[in-house]
Parts: C-alpha cells; sequence; structure tokens
C-alpha cells in the first residue's frame, strides 16, 4: 500500500500537546508533507494527535525500541535519511509506501539534529565528510551547506524548518535575514516549552500543520504560528 498524496491547501495551524506524556514532541517524530513517522510505542491518543496536529498519514517504524524518530532521522518532501541501525526491512517497507527512504552512510545517528532542510536547501553540521554532505544532497535533492551557527553547532536541533517558513532562537537575529534567503521562507526568533533554545526538540512541523509541546508560552505559540504559517497569520513581524 503506498500513501495517498492529497494536494490540499489548508492549513491546521499549530496546536498545543503531549505525546506520551512528554512535551518534548519533536523528539519523538519526524514529519514531512506526506507522513508522520512515529514509534510503534505511541498510545492511540498520541497517534491521533499527531495525524490531526500534521494533517499526514501516520506509520509506526521501529528505531531501536526508541522514541527518538525526530532526533534520529531527517528528510525534505525530497527523501528521508535515517541512521545506519535501522532494519534493511524498514527501508524496504517505507519505499514501498512510495517515499525515498536511504540509510545515511556514517557512524552519526542523531540525523535530526545534525541536518536542516526543506526542499529548496539544506544545511548540515560542518563535521560531516565530503562523501555524507553529498549523499544528503542526492537523497534530499537540494545544494548543501556545511555550516554552524555561532551559537550551536547542531543546526537541525536549534531550529525548525518547512516549505512555508522557519524559526530560529533568538540568539540567531543576526543570521535570520540570511537563513530565510537561503530557505524561501520568511521566519521568527522565538523559543519554546517556557525559553528552550533547541526548538526542534519542542516542535514538529510540516506545511499544514505543527505539534508544539505543551509548556509553550502564549507568546512563543505566537511567533511560531508567525513564523510557520505566514499564509494563516496576518499579524505582523514584531519591530525591533
Amino acid at each position: 500500500m503506498r500513501l495517498e498524496k492529497k494536494e490540499s491547501s489548508k492549513t491546521l495551524g499549530a496546536t498545543k500537546g503531549r505525546l506520551m506524556g512528554s512535551s518534548w514532541v519533536g523528539v519523538k517524530v519526524f514529519a514531512n508533507d506526506e507522513v508522520a513517522l512515529i514509534p510503534p510505542s505511541f498510545d492511540e491518543k498520541s497517534e491521533k494527535l499527531v495525524k490531526e496536529s500534521l494533517g499526514v498519514p501516520v506509520v509506526r517504524l521501529e528505531l531501536l525500541s526508541t522514541e527518538l524518530h525526530g532526533v534520529m532521522i531527517s528528510g525534505n518532501n525530497n527523501g528521508v535519511l535515517l541512521p545506519y541501525h535501522v532494519d534493511p526491512d524498514d527501508i524496504v517497507r517505507l519505499r514501498k509506501l512510495g517515499l525515498n527512504a536511504e540509510i545515511f552512510a556514517s557512524k552519526y545517528t542523531a540525523l535530526g539534529n545534525l541536518i536542516l532542510a526543506n526542499s529548496r536547501h539544506a544545511l548540515v553540521y560542518r563535521g560531516l565528510s565530503q562523501a555524507e554532505t553529498r549523499q544528503v544532497s542526492d537523497v534530499l535533492g537540494v545544494e548543501v551547506e556545511p555550516l554552524a551557527f555561532p551559537f550551536g553547532v547542531t543546526v537541525g536541533s536549534l531550529s525548525v524548518v518547512t516549505e512555508k517558513g522557519i524559526l530560529l532562537p533568538p540568539s540567531g537575529e543576526a543570521l535570520l535575514a540570511e537563513i530565510e534567503r537561503k530557505f524561501g521562507v520568511r521566519g521568527e526568533l522565538t523559543t519554546v516549552n517556557m525559553g528552550f533554545d533547541y526548538l526542534r526538540l519542542g516542535i514538529v512541523a510540516n506545511s499544514k500543520g505543527a505539534l508544539v509541546g505543551d509548556l509553550t508560552t502564549g507568546t512563543e505559540f505566537s511567533n511560531i504560528e508567525r513564523g510557520l504559517f505566514w499564509d494563516m497569520i496576518s499579524l505582523p513581524r514584531p519591530q525591533a
């Protein structure tokens, strides 16, 4: 069975919630505009929350008996990279669903922390080799740029990007305009879960919706929606 691809302009916006009792929802789920990958251990409530928040089918995927799918998996709408210890049978299963899934030929496993990508561009951890960087480019189908933010080297964990928007922590203010240009989207500065800078750990998002940890404050929530869903939110960007 392949994933049913539906073209829809509907934007769901952001939703607050917990997954399996945790506010660190971005740790547990990988999502693009076609699918969300979740651990087999998720209960029905958590699975339903992911599906309804992101507006895509949900697929349960075993990953070393962990709930770290958002940390260990990276990708965009062109492809998905998984760490070397994933079961090859699961790669075959994902391909049968229509996903361009590949095992990342590297010792690194926390791919979600090391790669920040949408379908226009990718930033990767500067420690990746040329061969590793080339594989990211080949699978995700984008130009890849090694980069370390001045405020942290794990570009994938510090930021959240989709086809519609990007979020950076407040320490990334000086880079925001440049990062917006690279990814071809508008963005916003924010924290998540009451002041946490590592945004990806508390947010999982695609172009249709976002799930945000329930410790996120009202101001943070507004910033997140403004940064990811400019087409839906009419609030202007605050002026310095």
